[in-house]
């Protein structure tokens, strides 16, 4: 913990990271998209744009356009070819 026992933003990201991969192994479309999010973004983790890809893979398997719109952005930044995505 932090100064005056508030949680750091590092703590805060890592707890939410958690949790968020929680409700995502329970069906949770937007908790796998958040975490594809902290990856890209290197919030609460290192950033990582093959985890990424694969958290936002996850999403998308459960038709989350915003997921799918972020794998092919993502894809485009990390130079990868769309053909090892399956639409």
């Amino acid at each position: 913990m932090g100064e005056l026992g508030l949680c750091t933003d590092s703590e805060r990201h890592q707890h939410a990271h958690s949790l968020w991969w929680q409700a995502s192994e329970q069906g949770n479309e937007h908790a796998a998209l958040l975490i594809g999010d902290a990856y890209y973004y290197g919030r609460g983790t290192e950033r990582d744009y093959d985890r990424a890809a694969d958290a936002y893979m996850h999403a998308k398997s459960q038709s989350n356009a915003q997921a799918m719109f972020n794998l092919g952005y993502t894809c485009l930044n990390m130079g990868k070819d769309f053909l090892w995505i399956s639409i």
